[in-house]
């Protein structure tokens, strides 16, 4: 089949591939017997709390090339008592990306969700330092979105808070959608603007002016000038952003 359809690479489409991890490990050694050498990822990334080095070895020796983390947040409260995922702690997300840098697996990349309900902007700020020390090869950072249809998007409906302009063809994960009385759209994605433009000028990428006028371009001059503030208090990483 490979041959026949010049496959090249494999990506699994699971919401966890860990979910059974005797499975998993299975299915890595199988790879590897095969002598497949496809490389391959996990497009929903390994759950954080199932991943050991055993895993991490199997996964890169049967052709895993970029690890996904789904860190969600950088505040063990929010992680546990907002998103129900207190399964594991700031400590051990810093392990897992030592385990994966050990182990020899190409690229980490990792991935936050901000703005849910219960968030203060000091939770969200804690998250964005958290995730900006990491020692990550990329750092996605999305909005929380309400589907219709799930229980998040009737919980929004019924506290009044999705945001005055919410239509559906807005939900993406670049957009925010939600705003509570601890936070407005605008200061949620005037913070996240301000950490992105902290990493391009940290990297040398942009000069302050330079990222100042891609936000005004982007996101409109309020929220340039709501993240120029910001931008001077940001701490800088200690590992290269």
């Amino acid at each position: 089949m490979k041959n026949e359809f010049a496959i090249r690479e494999v990506h699994f489409y699971d919401d966890n591939l860990l979910q059974d991890p005797a499975f998993a490990k299975k299915l890595f050694q199988e790879i590897i017997l095969a002598s497949l050498d496809l490389p391959w990822l996990a497009e929903a990334g390994f759950a954080m709390w199932q991943i050991d080095e055993e895993i991490l070895e199997l996964a890169r020796e049967s052709g895993m090339y970029r690890l996904d983390l789904p860190i969600e947040a950088g505040s063990d409260r929010v992680r546990e008592n907002i998103m129900n995922k207190g399964l594991y702690k700031n400590d051990g997300v810093s392990e897992t990306i030592q385990l994966a840098r050990k182990v020899g697996i190409e690229r980490v990349y990792g991935y936050v969700i901000v703005g849910s309900p219960g968030e203060t902007l000091g939770d969200i700020r804690a998250t964005l330092d958290f995730f900006r020390q990491l020692d990550l090869d990329y750092r996605g950072v999305r909005f929380a979105q309400p589907f219709p249809g799930t229980l998040f998007h009737k919980i929004c409906t019924e506290n009044g808070y999705l945001a005055h302009d919410f239509e559906l063809s807005r939900l993406w994960f670049d957009i925010a959608n939600i705003q509570t009385d601890d936070f407005s759209v605008d200061e949620v994605t005037a913070m996240v603007a301000a950490y992105r433009a902290a990493a391009l000028i940290q990297e040398g990428r942009y000069d302050h002016g330079t990222a100042m006028t891609e936000i005004a371009k982007n996101l409109g001059q309020h929220i340039a000038d709501a993240a120029c503030r910001i931008v001077p208090t940001i701490p800088k990483p200690s590992i290269g952003a």
